[in-house]
């Protein structure tokens, strides 16, 4: 009896140890992606006489007589995820390409700053992969790929 109350005993110290370094784990903040060097600064291009008045008011105030002719950006950062309620340190990289109407997005939820889940999402001129690592992954299907769905909509009408 005594030795059936140790392997309890053990078995549950084990369980709470367990428990207790995974919710440290997930308090301590994710690294940050690598900082990226600026590229070169964006050509401008005069404002559009024929924009609403409200709208050619704030461009004014906020840019001047011109706005920067944007071909893509990069956001990085660092957030908490709570997908099943459970908050988790994580950090993303976002880059858009205005001129291919493309994206990529990579988010990474971290436990003691070692990424443990992984999303990868791309939509390159239309179509859409979605990579959620042993999850599985998802190419062009209509609930991922809203322009997929899109395309397939008008063909039937």
């Amino acid at each position: 009896m005594h030795r059936l109350i140790h392997i309890f005993a053990t078995i549950a110290s084990f369980i709470v140890l367990l428990l207790t370094s995974g919710w440290i784990g997930l308090q301590v903040k994710a690294r940050s992606f690598p900082t990226v060097a600026p590229g070169a600064a964006p050509r401008l291009t005069p404002l559009l006489p024929d924009l609403p008045m409200p709208v050619l008011r704030f461009a004014r105030a906020l840019f001047g007589d011109a706005v920067p002719q944007i071909k893509s950006a990069m956001l990085l950062g660092r957030a908490r995820l709570a997908p099943t309620g459970l908050s988790m340190p994580t950090r993303f990289l976002f880059y858009y390409d205005a001129t291919r109407s493309s994206h990529y997005h990579d988010i990474q939820a971290t436990w003691f700053t070692l990424p443990f889940l992984r999303v990868h999402e791309r939509n390159l001129e239309g179509h859409a992969m979605l990579d959620l690592g042993i999850l599985g992954r998802v190419e062009d299907a209509p609930h991922t790929n809203q322009w997929c769905g899109l395309e397939k909509s008008q063909k039937s009408r």
